[in-house]
């Protein structure tokens, strides 16, 4: 039996739905690096949550971009 090849929607899919996740481990990476760096550099004032606040915003909208993406591409 011969073994069909993913249709363009699932690797489409597949490529999303991986390139979410490098991006949100990134990201979350990042976040504890500049958690990392107020705890040794200023443990005295507590800065880091603010960056943290400004970019999980962004971090959800392109997040729901990636999954509207997705999703577009289901019924194909």
């Amino acid at each position: 039996m011969l073994a069909r090849r993913p249709s363009r929607a699932f690797l489409k899919r597949d490529t999303q739905r991986f390139l979410l996740i490098v991006h949100i481990s990134l990201a979350t990476c990042l976040f504890g690096v500049v958690l990392l760096l107020n705890r040794f550099l200023s443990p005295e004032q507590w800065w880091a949550h603010w960056i943290v606040f400004a970019w999980l915003p962004l971090l959800f909208i392109h997040a729901g971009i990636f999954i509207k993406k997705t999703l577009s591409t289901m019924g194909k």
